[in-house]
């Protein structure tokens, strides 16, 4: 074969064989696990090269003229076109931006196209760094005990059910003496670290002097940026009152208030895509404005007259703690790699379907994380919780095409 005619032929195979995203897929070097599998064509005498017919595999039909097939995944199979072989034996041998399928022996895209596909996403668990308030105020007391023992109780009942998140530890103030001192953390985010945080939350005291927000939300998002684990991250920050301990402030008067200092630390986490999550320990009226804007920069607002989690005894921490819990632990899913630019997301749950919902209130599902995760909300949540399975696809919207050659999804009728 001429080099001018291998050139066009691998041109047509990279256009129209798509390896879409799969959950079981059999070829190494595909994200997801899609496959493109030959169909019958040269070897029925019905089916020619680039002629259309019926794919092989897990996936479904394909269809078309000149080599243009679509299809949907089943379990990690997709419906291509028929294609010769013998274009490539590894790698070194295909373009910039291809490998070689092994299978065909042709030279493929490892990446998901934007034709109509379907494909299971990868639960992510996620880590949360609890930050505890240990302020004097925390030994207030409550209807079932004090905000400490209140807080550290329904601490330890989440962490034996919720076994699945990869739990961090960080108490602040980090003395009792020197006031607004911040301390590292005592237990990195890792599975199985239950036991040692309900040890370490035993042997504290809300004793600590100052309440240094603003220092502690910071020491906690320098040490989890770094830490290099490609896990999506969270904290909780649980406090009783206003931030105090402004910068300047430390040995004259620590009680200034220094709310817009630990707003600003809260939102720069959520720019860094961490998302803090701000409960209330039986709060005073005069902090309500205080855990608000705290509660609306971390990225996660509950909707309603309060955007922060409300606790004023035990029984009502357990249920906010559950409810944080959850979603970090079930209902958050990683688009690995993302949908190809410009797709539109459908999802299902247990065969029933459930549509986008931007507010977060109620049932449904949105993307988040710069577009590389969903979030269930409501029902789709308790679906999940129940041992459903979840399905999505994507495919280009409306008003739009697929561009096989940038991989992506334009407006329709450009030339």
């Amino acid at each position: 074969m001429s080099t001018r005619l291998r050139a066009m032929a691998v041109l047509l195979l990279v256009s129209s064989c798509h390896h879409e995203w799969g959950h079981d897929g059999d070829n190494e070097g595909y994200p997801g696990g899609g496959r493109c599998d030959p169909g019958p064509g040269g070897k029925n005498p019905g089916y020619p090269p680039g002629s259309g017919g019926h794919g092989y595999g897990d996936g479904g039909t394909s269809s078309g003229n000149g080599g243009t097939g679509s299809g949907t995944t089943g379990d990690g199979g997709v419906a291509t076109m028929p294609a010769s072989t013998g274009y490539c034996s590894s790698d070194t041998m295909c373009g910039s931006g291809t490998v070689c399928d092994k299978t065909l022996g042709a030279c493929a895209q490892p990446r998901g196209g934007c034709g109509t596909a379907a494909f299971q996403p990868t639960r992510n668990a996620g880590e949360m760094v609890l930050l505890l308030d240990r302020s004097n105020s925390m030994r207030d007391l409550t209807p079932t005990g004090s905000k400490w023992t209140d807080l550290t109780t329904s601490i330890e009942g989440t962490l034996s059910r919720r076994s699945e998140v990869a739990w961090g530890l960080s108490l602040f103030p980090g003395s009792d003496k020197l006031a607004c001192v911040v301390a590292p953390l005592s237990v990195t985010p890792a599975m199985g670290s239950a036991a040692m945080i309900s040890s370490l939350i035993h042997g504290a005291t809300p004793t600590g002097s100052g309440t240094p927000t603003r220092a502690a939300v910071q020491q906690v998002g320098n040490e989890i940026r770094s830490s290099g684990r490609p896990t999506r991250k969270y904290v909780l920050l649980a406090t009783d009152g206003e931030p105090n301990c402004s910068p300047g402030s430390v040995g004259t008067n620590q009680n200034l208030t220094d709310i817009g200092g630990a707003a600003q630390s809260v939102r720069s986490l959520a720019e860094a895509g961490i998302t803090t999550f701000v409960l209330g320990v039986a709060v005073r009226p005069d902090a309500d404005a205080a855990l608000a804007t705290m509660a609306r920069a971390g990225g996660h607002a509950r909707q309603g007259m309060t955007p922060y989690y409300t606790a004023a005894d035990a029984t009502e921490l357990q249920a906010a703690l559950d409810e944080v819990a959850r979603q970090v632990a079930l209902c958050t899913f990683e688009l690995s790699p993302p949908p190809p630019a410009g797709s539109a997301l459908t999802l299902s749950i247990g065969g029933h379907a459930f549509t986008r919902n931007v507010t977060h209130v109620g049932d449904g599902w949105d993307v988040t994380g710069a577009g590389r995760a969903i979030e269930l909300y409501g029902a789709a949540c308790d679906a999940i919780q129940g041992g459903a399975s979840i399905e999505i696809s994507y495919g280009c919207g409306a008003g739009t095409m697929c561009d096989s050659a940038a991989m992506a999804c334009v407006p329709s009728g450009l030339p």
